[in-house]
């Protein structure tokens, strides 16, 4: 099936109640909509370079399902975007199968649904697993926004994919960003769990609220990639923090914020490797400890403490210069 065109409107549109079962056929559509009560089970097929399902937006509504593997084979998906709140998730059966979903968003798009690997309709699987990678463009957002999901990897390697997740499996950035907050940028319990972190390239995005900020936390192992270079993270405040972090910090030395915690990992205590950058008026320093990477957040000094520290600069530097002459 093929509904694409040259507009990039083609739309292929599942009717509530009815479903799609497939596995020799291919879906192509520029806009693939799934309505309430309807669901899509893909029995296998496909390969990275020509996926069962291509779509440039897959739109769930709300009680939609798309299983995305079989009983017992692997399915290729590309999408340019999920948005909607249905479900992504596998089917039930003997046979080990996996889904791989590959997003290559051109746009910002906005997915309130779960990605799972237990489908309680099929009395609950055990044996599938759903993997899913990132290849945006520069600019374009994916907004995973629902702490249930589950998955058994997540791969960032160009444009931004921003989740939460119950378990995101073995997470590796390459390149562009993973984000740790949902679509209205708000910050409450915004963890994303996962098993283990490679981290080779890219960026790591937190937001940081007055009380609490986002986290990844990891049961396993976070780990320098092969040819690690370029790694940062960046920082968001929320509205207010930077007026209330400086009242703070005129009463205490700074404020320390875990960003990352793990079981184990092979970065440095201060690894040159990692910048950090954030909001203006503020100094960051990373630090890798035992089981959490933490950032130290200090205010900037004033123009007339710079001034002071180095006028003493100045005079030690002088009584020391008088000291060698005599």
């Amino acid at each position: 099936f093929d509904a694409t065109n040259d507009s990039g409107y083609g739309t292929m549109t599942l009717k509530s109640s009815n479903s799609l079962y497939f596995k020799a056929s291919y879906i192509k559509a520029d806009i693939l909509n799934v309505e309430a009560g309807a669901f899509i089970e893909v029995n296998g097929g496909g390969s990275n370079t020509n996926p069962i399902i291509d779509a440039g937006t897959l739109n769930l509504s709300g009680g939609t399902r798309v299983n995305v593997t079989s009983s017992g084979g692997n399915s290729y998906i590309r999408l340019g975007g999920i948005t909607g709140a249905g479900e992504i998730t596998v089917k039930d059966g003997n046979g080990t199968a996996a889904g791989y979903i590959e997003l290559t968003n051109s746009q910002s798009r906005v997915f309130d649904g779960k990605i799972s690997l237990s489908n309680s309709a099929w009395g609950g699987s055990t044996n599938k697993s759903v993997h899913l990678t990132m290849n945006g463009s520069a600019g374009a957002v994916q907004h995973l926004a629902n702490s249930e999901n589950e998955l058994t990897s997540v791969t960032v390697n160009s444009g931004e994919l921003s989740m939460v997740a119950k378990n995101a499996g073995a997470v590796s950035l390459a390149g562009g960003t993973l984000s740790v907050y949902d679509s209205n940028g708000t910050i409450t319990d915004n963890v994303l769990n996962a098993d283990s972190m490679s981290w080779s390239g890219g960026t790591v995005k937190f937001a940081i609220g007055i009380d609490f900020n986002s986290q990844i936390a990891l049961s396993g192992a976070l780990s320098k990639g092969e040819n690690a270079d370029g790694l940062a993270i960046e920082l968001e405040f929320a509205d207010s923090v930077a007026e209330e972090f400086s009242a703070l910090l005129e009463t205490q030395d700074s404020i320390v914020r875990e960003l990352i915690t793990y079981e184990s990992s092979d970065f440095g205590a201060k690894d040159a490797s990692v910048s950090v950058s954030g909001p203006a008026g503020f100094l960051y320093e990373l630090l890798f400890g035992g089981n959490a990477l933490s950032v130290s957040i200090t205010q900037v000094p004033e123009p007339a403490t710079l001034a002071a520290i180095f006028g003493v600069a100045a005079l030690a530097l002088a009584i020391a210069r008088r000291r060698k002459i005599r």
